[in-house]
């Protein structure tokens, strides 16, 4: 574990770059040619579109690149993490939300209804603001567009979003369920709410 690049070239090469580069490549060919797995950690400096997911152009030696992010939804500081690079492998463009718990590190759904994520001040797409939710009482209508906000994501963290105990959300859950307004997903024992999309929504005919 190489925490961080920038603070392991000032102790390796501290005045020339090209030095360094040199040093860190023979470093990870050395130690990856005898089976062993090298994480790197680097702070990105420099705003969107201007963004290098790399400092030093390091990036030509490394297998995986996985892209953090602080970025504010409704008024909250949010992680987002993306696979920007998976050699050899398809992978995700996603950016996925996570959070790191007593239980560890949770990862929730994609922020598929975003655009701008890497400015860390994401726009929700116009188109989903329309009504979709003819029918529902306030609570479920409520419910649902936090949903589409959040992305697939576990009771507490809704609940926690709309500020209400996680036991009163229960009732709606269900029924929006019934009407297929949202799918539930268990994986590795923690349930995950997901919204339908809203294209589906307009189709319902509400009891």
């Amino acid at each position: 574990m190489i925490d961080s690049l920038s603070g392991f070239q000032i102790a390796l090469a501290p005045a020339f770059r090209e030095d360094f580069r040199e040093s860190l490549y023979r470093l990870v060919g050395a130690l990856t040619t005898t089976g062993v797995t090298i994480f790197m950690t680097t702070e990105i400096v420099g705003g969107y579109p201007e963004t290098s997911f790399t400092t030093e152009r390091v990036s030509f030696i490394t297998d995986d690149i996985i892209v953090q992010r602080f970025v504010e939804i409704d008024g909250v500081l949010r992680t987002v993490m993306a696979i920007h690079k998976m050699r050899g492998s398809e992978h995700s463009h996603d950016f996925l939300t996570y959070e790191i718990t007593s239980q560890g590190a949770v990862i929730g759904g994609p922020l598929r209804h975003y655009r701008g994520i890497l400015t860390g001040v994401p726009e929700l797409q116009p188109q989903l603001l329309e009504s979709g939710h003819d029918g529902l009482t306030d609570r479920e209508s409520t419910v649902l567009s936090t949903l589409v906000r959040l992305g697939e994501v576990t009771r507490e963290i809704l609940a926690e979003h709309m500020g209400v105990p996680t036991p009163e959300l229960d009732e709606t859950i269900a029924r929006l369920e019934l009407l297929g307004y949202l799918s539930m997903a268990t994986e590795k024992g923690v349930e995950n709410l997901r919204a339908i999309a809203q294209g589906d929504w307009k189709k319902k005919t509400i009891p």
